[in-house]
């Protein structure tokens, strides 16, 4: 399948199916998932897809992360809203010309997902993404991974120019 009928076909339902489920897939589901996406696009097109899927759970819990007064009070909602949904915690810091996520424990980083990683981690690049914007953050600015590692299946994360 060419990206442009993937992108064509594909994607409404899976903006649909994304957002009726809230990514609460079980690891039993969401392996074969990613298999199967593979098989159907390129990696570039499915990172744009996770970071659009991250973009659209972020819109849709705006309401969890009302304007926070400091990095502490978003670090505290943030984790609050990765626990309720069981995607691991998250530990914010500034850092000079943006901030950093260090992402622990994300269904995405585990042993048997991290495989994909090199284009699902778009799904917490949109969703940081999204929210720093709803937050004030410049439109120049971007989340993009910066590493992972075994601890914690650990993905840091770096809103800058």
């Amino acid at each position: 399948m060419s990206d442009t009928s993937a992108r064509d076909g594909a994607y409404p339902l899976m903006v649909a199916f994304v957002r009726d489920r809230a990514f609460a897939l079980p690891e039993s589901l969401l392996l074969p998932i990613f298999r199967e996406l593979e098989q159907r696009a390129e990696p570039g097109t499915l990172r744009a897809w996770c970071h659009l899927f991250g973009k659209v759970w972020a819109a849709d819990a705006a309401d969890q992360f009302p304007a926070a007064q400091d990095l502490a009070a978003l670090n505290e909602l943030v984790n609050k809203f990765w626990s309720a949904n069981r995607w691991g915690w998250a530990q914010l810091s500034e850092v000079e010309g943006g901030l950093l996520v260090t992402h622990h424990g994300a269904p995405i980083a585990d042993d048997k997902a991290a495989p994909h990683l090199h284009w699902s981690c778009g799904l917490l690049e949109g969703f940081y993404e999204a929210i720093f914007k709803q937050l004030g953050a410049d439109d120049s600015m971007k989340v993009r991974i910066e590493g992972a590692s075994d601890d914690h299946f650990a993905l840091t994360l770096r809103l800058s120019a």
